[in-house]
């Protein structure tokens, strides 16, 4: 799994050395194996082959999460201050070597098969997006984090009323917030609580509003077939958004 995701993000475009091809393929098998030279590993990223790249192995999990999970890793790119002591994540280790054309990675999840989904390095395709790009300004160099105007579903504010910090992870597949605020959203999808998940019928997703999230100015809605997560062989589905307990004062 590739962190800042869902874990459609398993294939690779090679990136400003080809066109776009026609439908992204899989990493190949030997993509995501290590190579052994006398006693360095170097792994490999596509056509990327990193030096030097500090890595651990878990040798016991008690989530039930990563037991399941049909992905083998996960592959962080945050930024250094989150790193263990004394490594560099992978993505530092490619820029100081010089192996991509500019400091720029990004990622087109695709609905459709996990095959659909790429994950570039070096840049951005422009046959994987329509219009120009949105550059938003991080507030902090840890996670991916930037300011939030505030969330709507229209035409009524629902959350982030006075600006807040919201966190980019693709490594995510829920939107999560405050209690009080994500509340506030479920009162507006029709559905109700099953313990902690907020559960709704299928057949009703067409006629769900779009929560539209303002960033910089510019408004993201996201459609009801995007915040709904249809459970297979039953007729109801879930909104993955959740709450966490706020502080107190």
């Amino acid at each position: 799994m590739i962190k800042p995701g869902p874990r459609q993000a398993l294939a690779l475009c090679k990136l400003m050395a080809s066109p776009c091809p026609p439908t992204p393929q899989p990493i190949p098998s030997s993509a995501s194996q290590t190579v052994t030279s006398e006693q360095t590993l170097l792994p490999q990223v596509g056509d990327l082959i990193i030096k030097n790249q500090a890595f651990g192995i878990s040798l016991a999990e008690d989530d039930m999460v990563f037991e399941n999970a049909v992905f083998d890793g996960v592959l962080g790119l945050g930024y250094p201050s989150l790193a263990l002591e004394g490594t560099t994540p992978i993505f530092d280790t490619i820029m100081n070597q010089s192996l991509i054309s500019e400091p720029v990675f990004a990622f087109y999840l695709s609905t459709e098969t996990e095959a659909g989904s790429v994950v570039m390095f070096g840049g951005v395709l422009d046959c994987y997006y329509k219009g120009d790009l949105k550059w938003v300004p991080l507030s902090q160099t840890q996670y991916w984090q930037i300011p939030l105007d505030r969330i709507t579903i229209k035409p009524k504010f629902v959350a982030c009323k006075r600006r807040c910090q919201a966190i980019l992870d693709t490594g995510t597949s829920s939107l999560t917030g405050p209690r009080r605020q994500v509340y506030n959203i479920h009162k507006l999808i029709p559905g109700y609580y099953l313990q902690d998940l907020y559960v709704i019928y299928c057949n009703a997703s067409s006629t769900l509003p779009d929560i539209v999230f303002t960033i910089k100015g510019v408004d993201y809605p996201v459609p009801a077939q995007a915040y709904v997560q249809k459970v297979r062989g039953q007729p109801w589905g879930l909104v993955p958004i959740s709450g966490l307990l706020e502080p107190m004062g």
